[in-house]
């Protein structure tokens, strides 16, 4: 079925009744490995006919069915991710629909991510794996994108944000230690730090888009901690996890954007920025010494942006010696 979705596309449309109902059905029957083909199915249907879904008896019939089995779930069992991600699909497609659905989904996710914060603070805890509370923000990443200023109360009344902060403030380099020492596998200690760096930043990925979509979508609330958001992705300005990287700087750009005119608490975080991100804009001299290098088209696509955000708030800051000449740009 999900391969017909994905090659009818919107011709599927007209027959989403039928579909609906023999999905439906599986959900009450199919258990373990069928059931990661059928939230594919799902995922599959939502990308092809899109808003089509965005209907109340529609949502009324399949949320319930997928949430029923996203709840059955244990926090460590992997049905969750291949779930959470069909959930995911159908947030964004359902829009303010999902609403009614949203406190339940929300609350999960912010014990997952709690719950590996708290353990990085206890290294007699075992942290939980990655994939739980990173699929479990992407999902949050999407209600706030999809959903805005309508999750803003929850948010506020949970303290969302700080424990958000929280998660994206641990050191990258403390967790990828105390996960080596917990493992078992000591004799390759050194691939297996590098396979641990590379899931930390994965996490941080998702973290600071959260970030950005907070700043883009409920500004009054991430508006108060500026002044530590700001340093924070200003430090994991790192190049060699591109995502991440990418992610942190285009955060910079939604709250600079947002803040406006507005005075900063540290003014001078502006020209930090500037210097950080100027360089990575300059076009690659392999002749220009160590210090120099090539950055991926991304990172330097998004830096540009961002300093383009920078100068708008903030004309001044073009006269920093940092700030590159428009004709040495590539």
């Amino acid at each position: 079925m999900a391969e017909i979705e994905e090659t009818a596309l919107d011709l599927c449309t007209p027959h989403l009744g039928q579909i609906l109902e023999v999905l439906v059905t599986a959900f009450s029957r199919y258990q373990a490995k069928n059931l990661l083909i059928l939230f594919d199915a799902v995922s599959t249907l939502a990308e092809a006919v899109g808003n089509a879904l965005a209907h109340p008896q529609i949502v009324e019939v399949l949320v319930p069915a997928v949430l029923a089995k996203w709840e059955r779930f244990r926090d460590d069992e992997r049905g969750l991710i291949a779930c959470t991600e069909c959930i995911c699909a159908l947030v964004g497609v359902m829009g303010d629909l999902m609403l009614p659905y949203i406190e339940v989904l929300y609350s999960r996710i912010m014990r997952l991510v709690q719950a590996r914060t708290l353990a990085l603070a206890d290294p007699s805890v075992d942290p939980p794996e990655f994939e739980y509370p990173t699929v479990s923000l992407d999902l949050l990443s999407c209600i706030i994108e999809t959903l805005g200023a309508k999750v803003a109360p929850l948010l506020d009344a949970t303290g969302g944000v700080p424990v958000i902060l929280a998660a994206a403030s641990t050191d990258p380099h403390t967790e990828v230690r105390l996960r080596v020492l917990c493992s078992t596998h000591c004799q390759h200690q050194h691939r297996l730090s590098q396979l641990i760096s590379a899931r930390v930043w994965q996490m941080k990925r998702v973290l600071f888009a959260v970030l950005g979509d907070l700043a883009k979508n409920c500004w009054e609330l991430l508006a108060p901690h500026v002044g530590h958001v700001l340093p924070l992705l200003l430090e994991h300005f790192n190049p060699n996890y591109i995502a991440a990287c990418n992610n942190a700087t285009w955060a910079v750009g939604e709250i600079v954007t947002q803040m406006g005119a507005a005075k900063m608490e540290n003014e001078a975080f502006l020209s930090q920025a500037v210097a950080r991100l100027a360089p990575i804009c300059l076009p690659y001299n392999p002749h220009a010494g160590a210090g120099r290098r090539q950055y991926h088209r991304t990172i330097i696509d998004t830096a540009a942006v961002t300093l383009g955000r920078i100068a708008v708030r903030d004309a001044a800051v073009c006269a920093s010696p940092a700030w590159p000449a428009i004709a040495d740009l590539d």
